[in-house]
């Protein structure tokens, strides 16, 4: 068993073949991949796809580099919602 531990199987890089993603995955022997959050709303899209997938799980997160920093002051209510 393989488990990927850093992926964004959120992004729109992956929207188009989604599914042969995860195939391809699981044919290269990955059955588990953690997707992270780098935003509040990039965080709600993953914790969507490990909803939807059994295989997926979801790690949230609120990343400096894009400029999202402020966010984690101004809405912790909402990241802590998503756990």
């Amino acid at each position: 068993m393989l488990v990927e531990t850093h992926a964004h199987l959120d992004y729109p890089d992956f929207a188009a073949d989604f599914n042969d993603v995860l195939g391809r995955a699981n044919e290269a022997g990955v059955t588990r991949i953690i997707t992270i959050g780098t935003s509040i709303e990039s965080s709600r899209r993953a914790v969507d796809l490990a909803e939807k997938y059994p295989s997926i799980y979801a790690a949230i997160g609120v990343g400096t580099q894009r400029g999202s920093y402020p966010q984690l002051f101004t809405a912790p209510p909402v990241v802590l919602a998503l756990l």
